[in-house]
């Protein structure tokens, strides 16, 4: 059924059939049964996408090809897909993949649409996709190091965005502390503190709360840190009310 002969009632959104960017190949197929299993917890999901991973590594020579003709059939603004697309690219730290993961790293960051309500806008999906590509070519380090990190240089030059340009800056400084000097000279001076940037394990993050620094929230179980009178919890999206 199409969205042309389903009826409409008042403000009903009416969706037609989703498309389908994967074809009959062994290699898409293989890439939409990850795609499917990459977010399983149970252990059959798992191992499906373990299997898929491993073979998608095994057919190198038909991934260009594969994702080339993924680019013609994703419709503009699938950035979910996008993401899980760039996830399996990360997994396959495949060198061959280096062009298409810097192709997505330096797309142009769409402006934010301020008439839009809400805090997630099409704009930061885009950014995640193309922060998941860098992560991609961080983790080419340990397969290619000189052309890997020379791929996040070329990234850092040639995109302005910062919440892209900084995981690209700290696993260039992790892989290579020399190269301090050059990002420096790449960066702008509102940008140069990214230098000072480290990264640890989640686990590192984790801290003890006393029971005197929180306080109970009438609407949520649990309670929350005691941060000022007015909030509970970190301002981090662009709404503007306060957070209970």
């Amino acid at each position: 059924m199409t969205k042309s002969n389903l009826p409409r009632q008042g403000d009903r959104l009416e969706l037609g059939d989703p498309v389908q960017p994967f074809g009959e190949r062994t290699t898409e197929w293989l890439f939409s049964m990850a795609m499917r299993s990459m977010h399983s917890v149970n252990d059959q999901g798992r191992d499906t996408y373990l299997r898929c991973i491993a073979a998608l590594r095994e057919r190198s020579e038909e991934l260009l090809a594969t994702l080339n003709q993924l680019e013609d059939r994703i419709p503009v603004g699938s950035h979910e897909f996008e993401w899980g697309l760039h996830y399996i690219l990360a997994e396959l730290e495949n060198p061959i993949l280096m062009p298409k993961l810097i192709a997505t790293a330096v797309r142009e960051v769409a402006e934010r649409n301020q008439d839009m309500q809400g805090c997630e806008r099409p704009e930061d999906m885009q950014v995640l996709v193309q922060i998941m590509a860098v992560e991609a070519l961080d983790r080419l380090i340990k397969h290619d190091r000189q052309q890997a990190l020379q791929a996040l240089l070329e990234v850092v030059k040639a995109q302005p965005h910062f919440a892209i340009r900084r995981p690209g800056v700290q696993a260039i400084i992790e892989a290579d502390p020399t190269q301090i000097e050059v990002l420096q000279e790449l960066l702008p001076e509102n940008q140069r503190f990214m230098l000072d940037l480290k990264r640890v394990p989640v686990e590192y993050l984790n801290a003890s709360i006393h029971p005197a620094e929180v306080r109970p929230r009438p609407n949520r179980p649990g309670a929350a840190p005691r941060l000022d009178e007015h909030r509970t919890s970190p301002n981090i999206c662009t709404c503007h009310s306060k957070e209970f």
